[in-house]
C-alpha cells in the first residue's frame, strides 16, 4: 500500500512510528463502536472516514473533527468530532420541536443562536394584539377628552348668557349702549345673510314690573280660534302677545293686521315649525325667520322685534346640538332680537283639547307667588278648550290682584337657564 497517496493525519505509522494507533484515532475508534450504526452520526462518522477528501478545506486540525473558523461562525462554536455536532444538533431540534408541540399556545420567538432564516421567519409570526384594558383606557381617555372640550365651550356659552341677563337687570347708561350700538354689538349682523333683518337698539334700560303681572301668550297661530281670542281679550280688556308661524291662506293671514290693529304684540315663532330644519344649521334658522319676518311686514307693515323658539330654549334638538343653538342665538341677539320663554304652562300642548278645567289650574297654580309670570298657550284648531277656558282663567288671576299686559322688547325676558 502507498501511503504517500492517503492522509498522513489518519495513519500516523506512515511518519516512522510502530504501527500503533496515536491517541486521537484510539480515542476516535472508541467514540464511535459507542455509537448505534444506523444513528445519523454513526452514519456521518463513516462517511467522513470513508471520504476523508471531501472534507477537505472545512476542516482545520487532525482527523478529530475541528472545524474551520468559517463553520464556527456559521453554525456555533463546537468541540469534538462531527458526529458529536451532529448528534447535539439534532437533539436540540427535537428538543425544540418537542417543546413547540407540548405548548402551541406560547408565541415561537426568534433566539440568537438560531441560523438568520429561522430567525426571520419567527419574527413575521410575531404579532402585536393589544389587550382589552388597553383598549379600554383608549376609549376612556378619547371620551374624556371630548367631554371635557364638550363642557368648556358649554361653560363658556353659560357664562355668556349669564352676562347678558346681568347687563338686562343692572342696564348701563347711556354712553355705554351707545358705544354698544358703535361697535355692533347689537343691531348688527354677524352673519353676511339677510342683513335687513335687523332691530334699531333701544337706548332705554330694560325694566322688571313692580307689581304683579301677567303675560298671556299664544303660540303658532292664527288660526280658526284666533277671533274667539281676540274677542275674549277686548271683552276683559286685556292685552296679549302672539308669537305666530307662517300662514299663507288668505283668511288666516289676515288675522295678523287685526292682532296688531286690536292693540296686541305680534311676535314671530317659526315660519315652518319644523325643528329638523331649523335647528340643522344657523343657515336654516335665518332662512325661515326670514321668510317670516317679510312676511309679516307685508301683511302689518310691522317688523317684529322679539321671537320665540319653537320648543323654547330647552328642547331636545337645542340640547342635542348645542353648539349651533348657540350660534343662532348669538346671532339673533346680534341683530338686536329678544327672545322669549316663559315660567308658567297652561298645559294645553299635552294633548288636543285639554279639559279647560285642568288648563285653569295649571294657569293659576303655576302663577301664584310670581310678581312676574309669562304663561304659554296654544292658538290652534285642536286647541278649542284653550280659548273656552280664557274668560273663567282671567277673572281667577284678577281676582288674585294680577295685572295683565303684553311683551315689550323693553322688559327684562324670561328665558330658561
Amino acid at each position: 500500500m502507498q501511503h504517500s497517496q492517503e492522509n498522513p493525519r489518519l495513519h500516523p505509522s506512515t511518519k516512522g512510528g510502530s504501527g500503533q494507533e496515536s491517541e486521537a484515532e484510539g480515542s476516535h475508534r472508541k467514540r464511535e463502536a459507542a455509537l448505534p450504526s444506523s444513528s445519523p452520526a454513526s452514519r456521518q462518522e463513516a462517511s467522513f472516514r470513508q471520504a476523508p477528501s471531501l472534507y477537505h478545506g472545512r476542516y482545520s486540525g487532525p482527523a478529530t473533527g475541528l472545524r474551520s473558523d468559517r463553520n464556527k461562525k456559521a453554525e456555533g462554536t463546537f468541540s469534538g468530532s462531527p458526529a458529536r455536532h451532529t448528534l447535539r444538533y439534532d437533539q436540540k431540534k427535537t428538543a425544540q420541536k418537542n417543546e413547540s408541540l407540548a405548548s402551541p399556545e406560547r408565541p415561537q420567538t426568534a433566539q440568537p443562536g438560531q441560523p438568520h432564516a429561522v430567525r426571520r421567519s419567527l419574527k413575521k409570526k410575531v404579532r402585536f394584539r393589544p389587550k382589552g384594558r388597553n383598549i379600554l383606557a383608549l376609549v376612556l381617555l378619547v371620551l374624556i377628552i371630548v367631554l371635557g372640550v364638550d363642557n368648556l365651550m358649554l361653560r363658556h356659552s353659560n357664562n355668556t348668557l349669564s352676562t347678558r341677563l346681568e347687563a338686562a337687570l343692572h342696564p348701563p347708561d347711556l354712553e355705554v349702549a351707545q358705544q354698544d350700538q358703535q361697535y355692533g354689538y347689537q343691531g348688527k349682523p354677524l352673519s353676511d345673510l339677510y342683513p335687513d333683518m335687523v332691530v334699531d337698539w333701544r337706548m332705554e334700560p330694560a325694566y322688571i314690573p313692580q307689581e304683579p303681572m301677567v303675560y298671556l301668550t299664544f303660540d303658532d297661530g292664527p288660526s280658526k280660534i284666533t277671533p274667539q281670542i281676540l274677542d275674549t281679550l277686548d271683552a276683559y280688556g286685556v292685552k296679549a302677545t302672539f308669537f305666530v308661524t307662517g300662514k299663507k291662506d288668505e283668511t288666516l293671514s289676515s288675522y295678523y293686521k287685526e292682532i296688531v290693529d286690536r292693540g296686541h304684540t305680534l311676535a314671530m315663532h317659526t315660519w315652518s315649525h319644523q325643528y329638523q330644519t331649523i335647528y340643522a344649521s344657523l343657515d336654516n334658522f335665518l332662512a325661515d325667520y326670514y321668510e317670516l319676518y317679510t312676511w309679516i311686514y307685508e301683511k302689518t307693515g310691522v317688523k317684529p322685534t322679539m321671537f320665540r323658539f319653537p320648543g323654547g330654549t330647552t328642547n331636545a334638538y337645542a340640547n342635542k346640538k348645542f353648539q349651533t343653538f348657540d350660534a343662532i342665538k348669538n346671532e339673533m341677539n346680534s341683530r338686536g332680537f329678544t327672545y322669549f320663554d316663559w315660567n308658567v304652562s297652561s298645559g294645553d300642548a299635552s294633548g288636543q283639547n285639554v279639559p279647560a278645567e285642568q288648563i285653569i289650574e295649571n294657569v293659576v297654580k303655576g302663577a301664584s307667588g310670581k310678581k312676574y309670570a309669562v304663561v304659554l298657550m296654544h292658538d290652534s284648531s285642536t286647541k278649542a278648550t284653550t280659548a273656552a277656558a280664557l274668560p273663567r282663567m282671567i277673572e281667577e288671576l284678577a281676582a288674585a290682584g294680577f295685572h295683565f299686559d303684553r311683551l315689550t322688547e323693553d322688559l327684562v325676558p324670561i328665558q330658561f337657564k
